[in-house]
């Protein structure tokens, strides 16, 4: 269901006719050389025309150049439908990783430090997996400021990660 209006492009049709009008005059012209000759080079000179068509539309105006296909309604729908998952799963994760960070802070015992170390790390990963996914997510919708919004986020978790990947090393030793 197109609802668009067709646009008819009256300024192409000008210069079709004039284009086929300066070909009868050449082909007029080269008729004092012969017919079939003057026929080939009418042909030949239409067919290099063709092979131009769209550039000559660029230079015109006609047409855009290289233009994308928009996204339709359905597919913004899913795309944001999957970013607010995406954002409701991260929240959670991140609310684990600081409920692990807590514990790890909070034992006193060196010998549970490791296990909860690792805990972290794992919490940690699983937030990255997320964050990437959901980065991924709102580049494709075409929201940049809200990917360079995980990138931070990103960077954050790998962060804390690493510093806890050293902890877990340390501890094991």
């Amino acid at each position: 269901m197109n609802t668009e209006k067709k646009n008819r492009p009256w300024k192409g049709y000008f210069v079709l006719i004039l284009l086929l009008i300066i070909l009868s005059i050449i082909a007029f012209i080269l008729t004092s050389i012969e017919g079939f000759v003057a026929g080939v080079i009418v042909i030949f000179i239409g067919f290099v025309l063709s092979f131009f068509r769209d550039d000559l539309k660029l230079i015109l105006g006609l047409a855009g150049s290289a233009r994308q296909p928009t996204p339709t309604v359905v597919e913004d729908k899913a795309t944001l439908t999957r970013l607010r998952e995406l954002e409701k799963e991260i929240v959670k994760r991140r609310e684990k990783l600081q409920k692990a960070i807590s514990k790890y802070e909070e034992k006193e015992k060196p010998e549970k430090k490791p296990k909860y170390a690792r805990q972290v790390v794992e919490e940690a990963t699983s937030l990255m997996a997320r964050l990437d996914q959901a980065r991924w997510e709102a580049a494709r919708a075409g929201n940049e400021n809200i990917a360079q919004h995980y990138v931070v986020l990103l960077k954050e978790i790998e962060a804390t990660r690493e510093a806890y990947i050293r902890l877990s090393r340390e501890h094991a030793e």
